[in-house]
């Protein structure tokens, strides 16, 4: 009876050591596959990056050429003698302000609109992250998943800060 016992022991011990693996095994692949998917996004990013650099480099190049001629114009009109004189003057400068204050910064709408959905899933998916790494990390810490994470050399993963 007591080999009985003992192998019955070791069978429940050896149970547990292979669904602990398993579920090491399983928390340690939703972490690779929401990296995957996260580094996927950010290539993604990456790759619009020179599109909206030089789209947003246009937009201030054009927006500086308008606020020097305001700032010329508004020179003009301070040193106009006639009404008639600063009400053309006046006339441009609010003409040029309301085309600065109406000026959309992204000119490319296609471009705003990868933009804004690829920032959503980076989002998204960083939030999908951290929950995944958190029940890695979490599983590393309990007994008695701990000790076979030592043996297989499983380190404690980082997060993403929470924006």
């Amino acid at each position: 009876m007591n080999g009985a016992l003992l192998a019955g022991v070791i069978g429940v011990l050896g149970a547990a050591f292979a669904v602990t693996y398993h579920i090491l095994l399983f928390k340690k692949s939703k972490v690779e596959k929401s990296e995957g998917i996260i580094e996927a996004y950010l290539h993604q990013r990456y790759d619009l990056l020179p599109s909206l650099i030089e789209n947003l480099k246009n937009s201030f190049e054009l927006e500086k050429e308008i606020i020097e001629e305001i700032i010329n114009l508004r020179i003009h009109a301070m040193q106009a003698e006639s009404i008639d004189e600063k009400i053309e003057y006046e006339e441009k400068i609010s003409r040029l302000i309301k085309l600065l204050l109406n000026k959309p910064v992204l000119k490319d709408i296609d471009l705003h609109e990868n933009i804004r959905t690829l920032e959503n899933k980076i989002a998204i998916s960083k939030t999908d992250y951290n929950k995944a790494v958190t029940e890695y990390n979490n599983a590393l810490d309990l007994v008695p998943s701990n000790l076979l994470a030592k043996i297989m050399r499983m380190k404690k993963r980082k997060t993403f800060e929470e924006n």
